[in-house]
């Protein structure tokens, strides 16, 4: 089994949120950690590299 490492830092997180209906519990609340941070932090940006 891997892992996925997300660095504690960063302005930018990357995902298809095409996708987010398929997104186990965990991701979904740490995607909206990133577009809506409850800490006083700055929102990150996003993007999507893909075809």
């Amino acid at each position: 089994m891997s892992y996925l490492h997300i660095p504690k830092k960063g302005k930018i997180y990357s995902v298809n949120e095409g996708n987010a209906k398929n997104w186990d519990g965990p991701t979904a609340k740490f995607v909206e950690k990133c577009k809506f941070p409850k800490d006083g932090s700055p929102a990150k940006s996003l993007r999507y590299i893909g075809r």
